[in-house]
């Protein structure tokens, strides 16, 4: 993989991230554990369309949150799928076809016919 520059957003986002993995160590009592983290699995960027009020309201939130956007926007729709797919959220159609074309995209479950 070549390496790119990192836009402001998501180093914030990868150091957001290194920090919590760092303070998970700690808490688990791993505090001269090594430094690094394990390779995780790959990763896509998918871009969305906002309306720009709403956007500056996930910007305010985000903020409230000691928190990058992006990783904020990240963590709220992992959460969501994580209970669509445990059924604790009653599924809504248009998100499970949405979710069933990205995972088929992804080749991580057969095309339907």
């Amino acid at each position: 993989m070549i390496p790119r520059k990192l836009s402001q957003e998501e180093l914030n986002a990868v150091i957001a991230e290194e920090a919590a993995d760092i303070d998970e160590q700690r808490g688990r009592g791993e505090e001269h554990g090594p430094l690094y983290r394990a390779a995780r699995r790959e990763q896509r960027s998918y871009h969305i369309r906002m309306p720009e009020d709403r956007l500056e309201q996930l910007r305010r939130l985000a903020d409230e949150a000691g928190m990058p956007t992006s990783t904020l926007m990240r963590q709220w729709l992992l959460e969501r799928l994580e209970g669509e797919l445990a059924g604790e959220v009653p599924p809504d159609p248009r998100v499970q076809r949405a979710v069933r074309v990205e995972l088929e995209r992804a080749g991580l479950i057969p095309h339907a016919s």
